[in-house]
């Protein structure tokens, strides 16, 4: 139950608060690798072993995030927000079994036929990204699963990857990117209110 908590990310991060802290760059590493982790033991492990193995690991790391906030001397900011990306990571997982539970038809194995859409290279990934936050931070959010509850992120980004064959990294950094942005959050966006609003020629 505890096999999450051996990853050099809940370590790093335990370490950071009782010693110098890890450095974001490397924590950066981590957190990847945690990610691939979580969804290994997803996909490999049985349903009630997972959801135990999330659910404690997502107390300890809640855990971590109070200790952070109890520091007489405050950590470097970057700390409570991989924890805050591990602790989404685990969530989005959790919702996403909990699908594939209620809708096991949609998760058979066997040959699935490739999509024959292809994100173009004339475009960034990143303008990908730029309309899955978009979608995503909607209120009501037109993305639902087939009983009309709000479809989770980390599906959502997976499920287009796979559509346009293109790749967008870990969802959480996915939206990270694209609202971290400085200027030109919107720039895809905007050339699409463009085409859609300039004359026919």
């Amino acid at each position: 139950m505890d096999r999450l908590l051996c990853t050099s990310l809940y370590r790093a991060l335990l370490k950071s608060l009782t010693r110098k802290a890890v450095s974001e760059n490397r924590l950066r590493n981590y957190f990847l690798d945690f990610a691939q982790q979580v969804t290994i033991i997803c996909d490999d492990t049985d349903a009630l072993s997972v959801l135990r193995a999330l659910n404690y690991t997502q107390v300890q790391f809640r855990s971590l995030l109070r200790r952070v906030s109890e520091q007489d001397t405050p950590p470097p900011h970057y700390l409570s927000r991989f924890i805050n990306q591990a602790i989404e990571f685990i969530r989005t997982e959790t919702e996403l079994l909990y699908y594939r539970l209620e809708h096991p038809q949609y998760f058979i194995s066997g040959s699935v036929p490739q999509s024959p859409l292809y994100w173009s290279k004339e475009h960034s990934a990143i303008s990908v990204s730029e309309i899955l936050c978009g979608l995503d931070r909607m209120a009501p959010k037109p993305l639902l699963l087939a009983d009309g509850t709000d479809a989770p992120f980390n599906l959502v980004v997976r499920v287009f990857e796979d559509t346009l064959h293109v790749k967008l990294g870990d969802p959480t950094d996915v939206k990270r990117r694209v609202l971290e942005r400085k200027k030109d959050r919107t720039k895809f966006t905007e050339a699409l209110l463009y085409s859609l609003n300039k004359e026919d020629e």
